[in-house]
């Protein structure tokens, strides 16, 4: 169940995050179109999100490829050892604290039009819903788990 759940809610706050994004980028290309020939100040942000969406959807394609890898082995034994665990849980963390980051980011671009919650440029219920991403399972909790695995672990 862990494996599955974790790559669930990473896909939901990925999705949160994509969406932030583009909107982000639907506002800096808005700005494009008030002063051609001009690249907004806002489109440097834009690119800096963009880097750590990038880095979130990664992480969370490579373990959708594990799981279903590992799924299609008979008996499934790679999916209960304690590298498995580990692998799923710091998607969860990782997921869970890139994503508001990248809603953070995203209302770094749009400023005050993404804080607003009347813009097609709002990504403040983005933010609020990805802040309670570590709180849902929290994060602490996890990491009590890592740290009692890595204690016991063999491989990693």
């Amino acid at each position: 169940m862990v494996p599955v759940s974790h790559i669930l809610w990473s896909h939901l706050w990925l999705g949160i995050a994509s969406d932030a994004f583009e909107r982000a980028r639907t506002f800096v290309r808005a700005a494009a179109k008030q002063k051609p020939g001009q690249t907004p100040p806002a489109a440097q942000r834009l690119s800096h999100v963009m880097s750590d969406l990038s880095l979130l959807r990664a992480e969370v394609s490579s373990a959708l490829s594990e799981f279903t890898e590992a799924s299609e082995e008979p008996g499934r034994e790679q999916l209960s050892t304690m590298a498995s665990a580990l692998r799923f849980n710091n998607l969860k963390i990782a997921a869970s604290e890139q994503a508001p980051r990248i809603c953070q980011g995203a209302l770094g671009v749009c400023g005050i039009m993404g804080f607003k919650n009347d813009t097609p440029f709002s990504v403040g219920r983005h933010l609020r819903d990805t802040m309670s991403a570590c709180l849902m399972v929290a994060n602490e909790r996890i990491h009590q788990t890592n740290a009692s695995l890595l204690l016991i672990a063999k491989e990693v």
